[in-house]
């Protein structure tokens, strides 16, 4: 059906009767709604979380403070488009790897 349809059935070609010979085609095609795709993203790219110990619980040990804290990298994106496509990271290209940071401050 699709080879032997008119072209602009399937593609929408600009066409005006003035000019049947599509010399300008290369001007106009870049710009047609259906090569138009949303780029609509959340990132979550960082997140702390940090928790400090109170210090009446820490003095019987020695310690005057103590923070216990974790961090995460890169932990995930959400796309709102049909291809599932990253807007900064397109198909075939590598994205970042989720990284994971955990640890402890502490002052005697």
């Amino acid at each position: 059906e699709v080879a032997n349809s008119t072209p602009d059935r399937y593609v929408p070609i600009p066409f005006d009767k003035a000019e049947p010979r599509y010399y300008f085609w290369d001007r106009f095609y870049p710009y047609l709604d259906y090569l138009v795709e949303s780029a609509a993203h959340i990132r979550l790219q960082e997140v702390n979380i940090s928790y400090n110990m109170p210090s009446r619980c820490l003095s019987k040990i020695g310690i005057n403070s103590l923070q216990i804290y974790a961090q995460g990298n890169n932990l995930c994106t959400w796309v709102k488009n049909k291809y599932k496509e990253d807007s900064e990271y397109p198909l075939g290209t590598a994205k970042p790897q989720a990284a994971y940071t955990f640890g402890l401050r502490f002052d005697f």
